[in-house]
């Protein structure tokens, strides 16, 4: 697998960022959602949603924003390159994910 898996953008550097500090058990929920909606292809968050989530997670909108991009990002590329977990793992780990958010990605 190619370590081309991700482009390491400033705003993809960012929204690993962002994953880090948010709280385990509030990623878990967050990154369910996204998840479903991938499957649905519908918007996974209303925009009365996205408010509070601003609140709940302690982000600007534009934080906000930029984590629902990144997660896309992440996943719509791992499927794209079908990779394995562990090459997956890697991948994420050499962008600074932490050990714990990446354990959650691999199990969405």
């Amino acid at each position: 697998m190619s370590s081309e898996m991700f482009t390491t953008s400033p705003s993809v550097i960012k929204g690993i960022g962002i994953i880090n500090e948010l709280e385990t058990a509030k990623f878990s929920l967050f990154l369910g959602r996204v998840v479903k909606s991938l499957r649905t292809k519908d918007k996974p968050f209303s925009n009365t949603e996205e408010a509070k989530l601003q609140t709940s997670l302690c982000l600007t909108a534009e934080d906000v924003t930029l984590l629902l991009d990144s997660i896309n990002y992440i996943l719509k590329q791992a499927a794209y390159h079908l990779a394995r977990p562990s090459i997956l793992s890697q991948q994420l780990m050499l962008m600074k994910m932490s050990e714990e958010k990446v354990l959650f990605l691999l199990l969405a």
